[in-house]
């Protein structure tokens, strides 16, 4: 997971500052009424995104209008659910600002008064009829995570990137289009859990020197990794082994996973090819080079990453072994 943007009270107090009515009467204008307010919610959105991940948003230039902003209004959640793992609950119960974020979306999208990024995520919600399992359950992964700010097994952590990585991409794909009839939540699921841990993978160290610990406390003592010793960057053989327990374990999420391909209609399916592409490269990587884990910054080199967006602009994306042979080759 990349370095989060701004802190999440000054993300809030940004989320607060604005109250407006919302109304549910029009499906074909989204879950809040049309005008200023959620062309604000929209473009505030569309600002902290271009941010965030500035170097991956060519996934999304082929996608038509509609479907873009959709993707960005649910990115944007996610982000908010990133910055509250930032916090932690010192006797284990619910934080009053989690609560407070639960009851604004809660309300949100049951067309009360909510702040414009909020307006922006329930017109998307509405509009594009995202199951809203898939919009709590990342609030609720990161509840636990506030609570506890460990996981204790693999299961666990397995779990929590569901929630967060696997809900996420669930929405995403709904928005960007699915084929009438698709049972793809499974395997949307799989493959949002394997990008999530593989981000997690790529940068526990970095994650670690903040406290944030994501990887299963079992895992470190079978590898025999010295966390201190990993939070100053220094290499050897335990950590090789953990990279490789990993990268095993989440290749078979991604075999999983890329199995949605066939779920998904021509625009999905090229953003969806690259991202996964992306993703697989990145633990490929990590196995090949496991010391990759205690630099900063993503373990794909920039020539590699231009050349991925290359492939996406030309309609030749989606070269990844893991991705099923039939769906492999351009778009012309």
């Amino acid at each position: 997971m990349r370095k989060l943007i701004r802190s999440f009270f000054d993300g809030l107090k940004k989320l607060l500052g604005s109250e407006i009515s919302v109304t549910t009467d029009s499906k074909e204008n989204g879950a809040s009424s049309t005008g200023g307010n959620l062309e604000a919610g929209r473009r505030s959105c569309r600002t902290a995104v271009k941010k965030f991940c500035r170097d991956s948003l060519w996934i999304m230039g082929n996608l038509p209008g509609d479907e873009k902003t959709g993707c960005v209004c649910v990115l944007h959640h996610l982000m908010r659910v990133l910055d509250l793992l930032d916090l932690s609950s010192v006797d284990g119960s619910t934080l009053d600002v989690w609560q407070e974020v639960y009851d604004e979306l809660s309300d949100a999208l049951q067309g009360k008064t909510a702040s414009p990024e909020l307006v922006a995520l329930a017109d998307t919600v509405e509009r594009f009829q995202i199951p809203q399992q898939f919009v709590f359950d990342p609030l609720l992964a990161a509840d636990d995570w506030m609570r506890n700010r460990r996981h204790e097994t693999f299961d666990h952590l397995e779990r929590f990137a569901s929630r967060i990585g696997g809900s996420a991409l669930v929405a995403a794909v709904t928005v960007t289009g699915v084929k009438p009839g698709s049972d793809f939540h499974s395997r949307a699921v799989e493959a949002g859990k394997a990008m999530m841990l593989t981000r997690l993978l790529a940068n526990c160290v970095e994650d670690a020197n903040r406290g944030r610990l994501f990887l299963a406390e079992e895992d470190l003592g079978s590898c025999e990794v010295d966390v201190h010793r990993m939070q100053l960057r220094q290499p050897g053989k335990p950590i090789a082994w953990l990279v490789r327990l990993y990268a095993a374990r989440i290749e078979k999420m991604f075999a999983a996973g890329g199995e949605l391909i066939h779920d998904l209609d021509f625009d999905a399916a090229r953003s969806f090819k690259s991202l996964l592409t992306m993703h697989w490269k990145m633990l490929n990587q990590l196995r090949m080079e496991p010391e990759l884990i205690l630099q900063n910054g993503s373990p794909l080199s920039t020539s590699t990453l231009l050349r991925l967006r290359a492939r996406h602009l030309m309609g030749i994306e989606g070269n990844a072994s893991i991705l099923p042979a039939a769906s492999q080759g351009g778009h012309h």
